[in-house]
């Protein structure tokens, strides 16, 4: 099985000017917890919930709720996302990114195609839903193959 079987393609992405505060509204509504950061049409950056946590003001700090979201509101996707992103290809064997998630320890991998364009997302979830239509995919085969002469 490669990538291109288990990714799920129309991700939504965000930019590095948006603020933080939209891109959360964003992940929250949507239920993810990763965006990708395009400039124009080029990949420039991975935002996750961990970046978020990061770089949104402490709780600690005794902020009122108008100082928390005028400071919250300040932060730039940019400022928090990780500019360094592991990326895989719609080609690539399913077992090795799965194996590069494992090694590296990220939920995540944006797919991009020969020409560096984003085209999905591959998630523990995309994987773990592939794996259970795995029996199915195998099944399906072997029907292909099969007649009903006997």
């Amino acid at each position: 099985m490669i990538v291109k079987d288990a990714m799920h393609e129309g991700t939504l992405t965000t930019d590095p000017y948006r603020s933080l505060a939209d891109a959360v509204v964003t992940m929250e509504t949507l239920k993810v917890k990763r965006l990708p950061v395009l400039l124009g049409s080029n990949l420039v950056g991975l935002l996750t919930e961990g970046d978020v946590i990061r770089h949104l003001p402490s709780l600690h700090e005794g902020l009122t709720p108008w100082q928390f979201g005028l400071r919250a509101g300040k932060v730039k996707v940019g400022e928090a996302m990780c500019p360094t992103v592991l990326t895989t290809t719609p080609d690539t064997l399913l077992d090795e990114a799965i194996h590069t998630m494992i090694a590296r320890r990220v939920g995540g991998l944006p797919v991009l195609n020969d020409d560096g364009q984003l085209v999905g997302m591959l998630t523990l979830t995309d994987v773990l839903r592939a794996a259970l239509r795995a029996p199915e995919n195998i099944l399906g085969a072997v029907r292909q193959y099969m007649t009903h002469e006997i």
